[in-house]
């Protein structure tokens, strides 16, 4: 029987291995497994420095991914193989947990199956982060933990405690997994006894990393100020927990709250039968709860990705309705086969859904060094970036906009910083400036990265997206030395009150005047002595008796960058990409400064007389100014 068992768990793991690695991913690299790879490519240094001062994040999933690669490479496959590997470690670890918690093998069977059928576990298992990892090894700490507790040995409490000391220095939130382990330790024995000597190991192993974080802080600006709803965060995991990192459509979100309806019922059912160890309750719910807790409290950083224990309690709950289903009600194959059914078509749904973040770093790193010249230079929106850039090998000196290599949202690029940056670090024989954009209004709100390139050299010769890296081209006809001066020396437009925000300038920038063709308005403003937050700017085109043609309206430097974040003595751009349309002879460019509430009356001004050139322009049909 044993030996049937054994071979059962073996063609249940290879059966699963050969659908992650058929369904392996074959794209690009996003921003954040791009870390990975930098990290493995680097020196130790520059990984102890990452993790330890930049990112305070434990170091052993980076140390193990670099050792990896050393021995087997760093190409995007090899790296995120590495998590493949990890993930099937954990289902084997999750058949030895489930049939420890129902008592059959069945229930392991059932349990493994569930979690493989988890859209978030297979999302893992083909990314290059740490995830994967800690699942494993916090399963197998659960795994090891019920043995020491069984028999408790100084063998088995060293060997569940090793284990444990990897969860938590894989990833900090297994943390909150120890906490659940814990108190399910209280509740079994209802009291602190030497069973507790089990969780002493790991707390010696998490003292240095304590030291660590209360000398060097965690890093500032990760999330944005404010406070999560809490039906936000636990539809994020519950929502990664089945479908990974994509776009949840209609259909997908109605799915998911059938699925937790059941799991609900599930688990009344199996309470109310007696047949549901507190154990699973603790490992599903507990750190979830401190999680939660985290964000409310703590800081508002919110991923769907950290409720990995809410994937292990899952995956349990189903083992223990298998094992009752099968126990109930015989012929446990015919079973089998329509757990796998369920299971295959379960785990095909998220193929269907978008990813939230179809970047493809590879293509355009790949079309820069095909397509710069040696003298190029390129401005990375933001500085985070160096990690994709560094990791792709990219062959031009770069610098970030900010310089910044790592996120943070209360850092907003602003004119001055941005001109010494190009001040120090712009070669005077450069020939064209690159620009690789993601996600980079976060730390550029004004997109002045945009509007210095584009005063450089007018509109870009070339913009491409690749996914949702956006890469355009400009040519260096004139540096940014005299900008200020330049801006000063506009003529004033208006002013918002006696003690508002002044309207230094507009400017008016296009390369071809075809229909279609992109006109872009830099309205540079200076900070007044008071705000007017209900202040908006209309971009437009006019047409014969001042018809409106194209119009956008917003605050004045955009909606991410409102007034109480201006600085004081500091240009503030607002910048608006309208197109020339079809029809007519002539446009007129305009703007409005009017007042959501008429608390001042409204303020215009006509910029310049574009003449329209009939026919089309295949560059204005190229060329993309404004990031979606």
């Amino acid at each position: 029987m044993r030996h049937r068992h054994i071979f059962v768990s073996a063609l249940l793991l290879l059966a699963m291995y050969g659908y992650l690695l058929t369904h392996f991913p074959t794209d690009s690299f996003w921003y954040d497994e791009t870390v990975s790879g930098y990290l493995a490519l680097h020196t130790w240094d520059t990984l102890w420095k990452w993790t330890t001062e930049i990112d305070i994040q434990p170091p052993l999933y980076f140390g193990s991914l670099k050792l990896w690669a050393k021995q087997a490479g760093s190409d995007e496959f090899v790296l995120r193989y590495y998590s493949l590997l990890a993930g099937f470690a954990g289902l084997a670890g999750m058949i030895q947990l489930g049939k420890r918690v129902t008592g059959t093998p069945t229930g392991g069977w059932g349990a493994a199956l569930a979690l493989f059928a988890s859209g978030g576990f297979v999302y893992a298992t083909g990314e290059a982060r740490t995830y994967a990892l800690v699942l494993t090894l916090s399963i197998w700490s659960l795994v090891f933990m019920d043995a020491a507790l069984h028999k408790t040995t100084l063998g088995r409490m060293l060997v569940y405690g090793l284990v444990t000391i990897a969860a938590i220095y894989a990833h900090y939130t297994a943390v909150f997994l120890v906490a659940a382990q814990g108190a399910y330790v209280f509740f079994r024995y209802q009291t602190v006894n030497r069973k507790f000597l089990i969780f002493l190991l790991p707390g010696l192993g998490y003292l240095p990393w304590t030291y660590i974080i209360a000398n060097k802080g965690m890093p500032e600006g990760l999330a944005f100020e404010g406070s999560v709803p809490i039906d936000t965060i636990l539809k994020t995991y519950w929502q990664f927990y089945l479908f990974g990192q994509v776009v949840v459509d209609d259909m997908a979100a109605k799915l998911g709250w059938i699925i937790a309806g059941l799991a609900v019922l599930l688990t009344l059912f199996l309470f109310w039968k007696k047949r549901l160890p507190i154990l699973v309750l603790l490992i599903g719910l507990m750190p979830i709860f401190l999680l939660t807790l985290s964000i409310r409290l703590v800081e508002a950083k919110l991923s769907g990705r950290h409720g990995w224990a809410l994937w292990i309690g899952m995956a349990l709950l189903a083992g223990l309705g298998v094992h009752y289903w099968l126990e109930k009600w015989k012929n446990p194959l015919v079973h089998l086969v329509a757990v796998g059914v369920i299971v295959f078509v379960y785990t095909r749904w998220p193929e269907a859904l978008p990813d939230i973040y179809p970047s493809d770093f590879n293509s355009a790193f790949a079309y820069i060094h095909d397509n710069a010249q040696p003298n190029d230079f390129l401005i990375l929106r933001d500085g985070s970036l160096v990690t994709a850039a560094e990791y792709y090998r990219t062959p031009l000196k770069h610098v970030g906009f900010p310089n910044v290599v790592i996120l943070n949202v209360n850092h907003n690029l602003n004119f001055f910083e941005a001109q010494n940056l190009l001040k120090e670090e712009l070669p005077p024989d450069t020939e064209n400036i690159w620009i690789v954009s993601w996600d980079g209004e976060i730390m550029d709100p004004q997109e002045l990265t945009f509007g210095i390139a584009e005063y450089i050299g007018g509109l870009p010769e070339e913009t491409i997206y690749f996914g949702d890296v956006y890469v355009s081209r400009y040519e260096y006809r004139r540096d940014t030395i005299s900008m200020l001066d330049h801006i000063m020396d506009l003529q004033d437009v208006l002013q918002i009150g006696s003690d508002g925000p002044s309207l230094l300038g507009v400017e008016v920038y296009y390369k071809e005047t075809s229909p279609n063709c992109p006109v872009i308005f830099h309205a540079w403003w200076w900070r007044g002595s008071t705000d007017y937050p209900n202040a908006r700017i209309s971009y437009r085109l006019l047409g014969p008796e001042d018809a409106i043609l194209a119009q956008y309206d917003f605050e004045l430097s955009g909606q991410l960058y409102p007034q109480k974040k201006w600085l004081p003595f500091m240009p503030t751009l607002g910048r608006a990409d309208l197109r020339i349309p079809g029809g007519v002879d002539q446009v007129t460019a305009a703007i409005v400064v009017y007042d959501l509430n008429n608390e001042q009356p409204p303020q215009s001004a006509k910029l310049e007389k574009i003449p329209v050139t009939p026919g089309t322009s295949s560059y204005c049909d190229y060329v993309v100014l404004l990031p979606e």
